[in-house]
């Protein structure tokens, strides 16, 4: 049962190493500097966007705030988003680089290319799909368990700190 709350948690944490993946890749394919903050742009819009579209239980706790406040706290959390991620983003890749530079001459890209382009494309794109796959999730986990439920069945009993009190009957 834990695995399946897990399982949109899972599908967030997929989609930031798919722009982490990127970035790597693109850090050793010795890229230019400039896609380390396309990235971190894209990472962000693309996780607002996924994140609207999953619909999760931000969504209730931003719906419980004015309008304003709302506003104003998704305008922050993207702004944060945005710097920590390209702090986060320009370390590892600075990191990468000097790795690779340890093995063999290192020149970056001077100008951005079709391949950089696909870098950024692809993982927004799957970061979209992982974005409709939570929210597939989230909706078959809120219509709760389509199994048996006939009374007296396992379903019906009650779990405290891991122990099982079965329903009188």
């Amino acid at each position: 049962m834990l695995t399946t709350f897990a399982l949109p948690l899972r599908l967030r944490l997929a989609s930031s190493a798919i722009f982490l993946c990127a970035l790597l890749v693109a850090a050793g394919a010795q890229r230019s500097f400039l896609l380390v903050p396309l990235l971190a742009a894209a990472s962000t819009g693309a996780h607002w966007l996924a994140s609207r579209l999953a619909q999760g239980d931000q969504a209730v706790l931003l719906g419980m705030l004015d309008p304003q406040t709302r506003r104003l706290a998704q305008q922050n959390i993207a702004r944060a988003g945005f710097f920590f991620g390209l702090f986060g983003y320009g370390l590892l890749f600075m990191i990468t680089v000097f790795l690779s530079a340890l093995v063999t001459p290192t020149e970056l890209a001077r100008q951005l290319t079709g391949f950089d382009l696909s870098l950024i494309l692809v993982p927004t794109g799957l970061t979209l799909a992982l974005g409709l796959a939570r929210r597939r999730v989230s909706t078959t986990m809120a219509a709760g368990p389509q199994g048996d439920s006939r009374p007296g069945t396992e379903t019906d009993a009650f779990i405290l700190e891991g122990e099982v009190i079965p329903p009188d009957d």
